[in-house]
């Protein structure tokens, strides 16, 4: 399989589409700079970091990471073969995980994410600010084609993501995942 000339397999985390909860506070289909299952998310919307971050952390030098195993490939989303371990890491994703906070995500890629109340569907943008901003035209067609070969060409995809119907551009910078199910906040 191909991965778009971009390197970013946007799709990898399209499990935070199924995030769909937020906090109370917001109407649906309002754009938020994130998502929780919890209720209320912990960090505003202009935040610059997590507060785990050690922002004078030193930079430069050289990570080294035991595995156990060998491998057969640098490509993660193999099915037959073993994939180096890690190498996933090398992807952005339209939303990150918050470690301080169960069950949050914020936008990575993806500047803020939007939801009906009946949680069928969960739209991206990723717009101005965002981190492909001014660094590549066309992100949401890769989106789109990265999930349907994802979710076309690998088993274990085509599962997880069994009960995302559809992934359309909505808008220049904007791409809607529709659910065939309705009500489930957590569709992963």
């Amino acid at each position: 399989m191909r991965l778009p000339k971009t390197g970013l397999v946007l799709a990898l985390l399209l499990s935070v589409a199924a995030m769909a909860a937020g906090a109370p506070a917001f109407a649906a289909d309002t754009e938020r700079h994130g998502a929780s299952l919890f209720g209320n998310l912990k960090y505003p919307p202009d935040f610059k970091h997590f507060d785990y971050v050690n922002v004078k952390a030193p930079k430069g030098g050289e990570l080294r990471q035991a595995a156990i195993g060998t491998f057969d490939s640098l490509n993660p989303f193999i099915y037959k073969g073993v994939p180096a371990a890690g190498i996933g890491g090398i992807y952005d994703t339209l939303m990150a995980q918050s470690l301080d906070e169960p069950g949050a995500e914020y936008g990575l890629i993806a500047k803020s994410i939007s939801y009906p109340d009946d949680f069928s569907s969960a739209t991206f943008n990723a717009e101005a600010g965002s981190a492909l901003s001014g660094r590549h035209a066309g992100h949401a067609e890769d989106v789109i084609w990265t999930f349907n070969a994802l979710k076309k060409n690998h088993p274990a995809y085509a599962a997880y993501y069994a009960n995302v119907k559809s992934a359309e551009k909505v808008g220049s910078d904007k791409v809607r995942f529709a659910f065939s199910t309705k009500g489930n906040r957590e569709l992963r």
